[in-house]
């Protein structure tokens, strides 16, 4: 099966020898070598990805509520003056992210066409009630694995990351398994930070599997550290002076980073007798059959080929010093998955955009409009009073504070002209500030493609598929960062794939759910005998697989779609009505609806059921007496018309034979001979044919 090394670092990352020879990039691997290039690769990665983390910092902030410009804001309230904030932002965001949780991201796997062949194979269950073929097993391991990692909430979080900040992250782990600590599972995570994480910047594909390295940043206390790694130089990995990375140079902290290192390596590809093609890894795992089987006729190797591959070394560093590490992780691409928002390509640099990063104008003029007619409107009763200054002279305190307090009255000194300080009269109703307002709140809109109808707003459209469509609409103006969300998430599939068969490379007992999550349990990598043949079953690395990520309904919500598209259909076609009411049944989700799927089936007629739908507890009813009998006349006639046509095929025989005869002795033309062969067809059809009879006629 391998061999595994089961030391465990304390964050679930295991290591596994795989038998390859590596090519080295570097001069040498020398600890203070590795460690250079580290820091040079550190260095760069994050000033390319400075300029992305500064926007996205700007947005999340923006989307937390700090919508003001800190100095402005300062002064406003230095003076007493309002500032408001009516963050609209969220409503935005969560509108496209409750569509993404409406919603259930189901993963598909299709076999290479090499290996279809090789899903064949079928393996029973613990209890032999069901019958899996490998694609099956993997597809319910990833969905286990999905389960003990509450991957839900973590897609949750990471798609709401990648709207508000146009970055988000997914990652695969290794560790224990909590009720038998020798054997490893495989999880998904998240990245709490969007910014705690970098990658290699000069992938070319979109997805980032091409990755050569990515870091993982982290922080840990002075006290903690010192305990832990007494002997570790300290050095932050974060030290340049970027602005979105202050905010790990404290004090009281150490930067800390997991390095992900992707390594060129050979490897061995075997072609066997049988048609297999295995890798070193395989030939590996299948040490115990080779052996058994080698150097007969049965299996052995017929050719080999050296390819370049890959191997990913995992080490926990500081910017002077290797924590933990060097490991080796299961999969041969880097296991960081960026999630990236909105791309935009300009002449010298790549830009991902979060869904709110065009609005956030709009946003900050929507917030001055509102303060400025709620200011206006809050001083309308509160006019200044106008006089002769010598009015004041001797009562200012009361006047200063006569728009701030109640008083009950106000003196005033009286002088020569006779004039007494008067109110100015209050302001009219800020009308321009509310207009303005309300295009700055269409402009929010705008910008993000979300209009009044995928806001849950009512419109002018009153059916239902009208409503749909413009529903729509807003969703094709957003449906860039679900399709990026996807295809962030089938990464994740695909370094499953690669790890699981090198993490469940040994017998076990496997819980795995289908598609309806239902729950199962099978026995993988178990040796079986089947007609004297010892197979290999449930080998997890004997087949190739592309992945398919869909977003759709969760499985309950597709039951209750069911439901309501039944019975419109029934509405337009009532006779269908007793065809499809154990159907209807069956998809409605209340107790008892099974049992009475059940009942409502019986009542179909069987003619319209398939071998397969029919209750096989049930034997079918035995025919009547009159069905017997003209069962049995239709048999009686259907031997004797096969009779008569045998015994004409005989005559024909005969008569074709009488005829050539007569043709050679009288050498007759061939002209004469059709004439001949067609009078003796016609002699022996001359008979007519009987009438058919119907067995299902009523017997006279």
């Amino acid at each position: 099966m391998g061999d595994k090394n089961l030391g465990l670092a304390d964050d679930g990352v295991d290591s596994y020898n795989i038998t390859v020879d590596p090519i080295n990039e570097r001069d040498d691997n020398e600890e203070l070598t590795i460690l250079e290039e580290m820091r040079e690769r550190s260095d760069y990665a994050q000033t390319v990805w400075a300029d992305n983390y500064n926007r996205s910092n700007i947005d999340r902030k923006m989307l937390a509520g700090y919508q003001w410009p800190e100095s402005i804001r300062v002064e406003r309230e230095l003076d007493g003056r309002p500032v408001l904030t009516i963050n609209k932002l969220p409503s935005f965001v969560a509108q496209v992210s409750g569509e993404m949780r409406q919603n259930k991201i189901s993963v598909s796997l299709k076999p290479v066409e090499r290996d279809v062949k090789g899903d064949e194979t079928k393996l029973q269950n613990i209890a032999g009630s069901a019958d899996y073929s490998r694609t099956e097993i993997l597809e319910g391991i990833i969905r286990n694995i999905e389960y003990i990692s509450n991957a839900e909430a973590h897609q949750d979080r990471q798609f709401k990351n990648l709207l508000g900040g146009a970055f988000a992250w997914f990652r695969v782990l290794t560790e224990r398994n909590p009720f038998d600590p020798f054997v490893l599972d495989l999880k998904i995570a998240g990245i709490k930070n969007p910014t705690s994480a970098v990658i290699d910047p000069d992938c070319k594909e979109p997805d980032y599997s091409d990755a050569r390295f990515g870091f993982v940043y982290d922080k840990m206390k002075r006290k903690e550290f010192m305990k832990r790694y007494p002997d570790a130089t300290i050095g932050s990995l974060s030290q340049q002076g970027n602005n979105w990375d202050s905010w790990w140079l404290t004090d009281d902290e150490i930067c800390i980073a997991e390095y992900f290192e992707r390594v060129a390596c050979t490897k061995t590809i075997y072609k066997m007798s049988n048609g297999e093609i295995w890798s070193s890894d395989d030939l590996k795992s299948h040490k115990d059959k080779f052996e058994q089987l080698g150097g007969t006729d049965e299996l052995e190797i017929v050719d080999q080929i050296d390819i370049q591959d890959y191997k990913v070394i995992w080490r926990k560093v500081t910017a002077f010093s290797v924590l933990e590490g060097p490991k080796e992780f299961p999969s041969a691409t880097i296991p960081l998955i960026p999630v990236l928002g909105r791309e935009v390509i300009t002449e010298d640099e790549t830009i991902y955009e979060s869904l709110i990063r065009h609005s956030l104008d709009s946003q900050q003029e929507y917030n001055y409009w509102r303060t400025a007619a709620t200011e206006m409107v809050a001083l309308a009763p509160k006019a200044p009073f106008v006089g002769p200054a010598e009015c004041f002279e001797n009562h200012k305190e009361e006047w200063k504070n006569s728009n701030r307090k109640n008083l009950a009255y106000l003196p005033y000194t009286e002088v020569p002209s006779g004039n007494s300080p008067r109110r100015e009269p209050a302001h009219q109703s800020p009308i321009g500030e509310i207009s303005q307002s309300m295009q700055a709140n269409d402009d929010m809109k705008a910008t993000m493609g979300l209009f009044d109808a995928s806001l849950g707003a009512r419109s002018n459209e009153t059916s239902g598929v009208a409503i749909a469509e413009r529903k729509k609409e807003g969703n094709t103006g957003t449906y860039e960062f679900t399709d990026n969300f996807m295809m962030a998430y089938k990464r994740v599939c695909k370094v499953l794939i690669e790890a699981i068969p090198r993490v469940y490379d040994t017998e076990r007992t496997m819980r795995i759910f289908s598609k309806e999550n239902n729950e199962d349990w099978v026995r993988i990598n178990t040796e079986v005998e089947i007609d004297g043949e010892v197979l290999y079953m449930s080998d997890l690395g004997q087949m190739r697989y592309d992945v398919q990520v869909d977003v759709g309904p969760a499985f309950s919500t597709q039951r209750e779609e069911a439901v309501v598209s039944l019975m419109a259909f029934i509405e337009r076609v009532p006779a269908a009505g007793n065809l499809a009411m154990d159907l209807i049944a069956q998809n409605m989700d209340w107790p008892g609806a099974d049992e009475l799927a059940k009942r409502l089936k019986k009542a179909v007629p069987p003619e319209f059921l398939d071998a397969k739908d029919r209750d096989d507890d049930e034997p079918p009813p035995p025919p009547t007496p009159e069905t017997q009998a003209q069962l049995a006349i239709a048999e009686a006639q259907s031997k004797t018309e096969q009779a008569k046509v045998a015994q004409k095929e005989l005559d024909l025989q005969i008569q074709q034979q009488k005829t050539a005869e007569k043709a050679i002795q009288a050498q007759l033309k061939p002209e004469e001979i059709r004439d001949i062969v067609a009078q003796s067809l016609a002699d022996i059809f001359q008979t007519a044919t009987p009438p058919s009879i119907d067995p299902r006629a009523p017997i006279e």
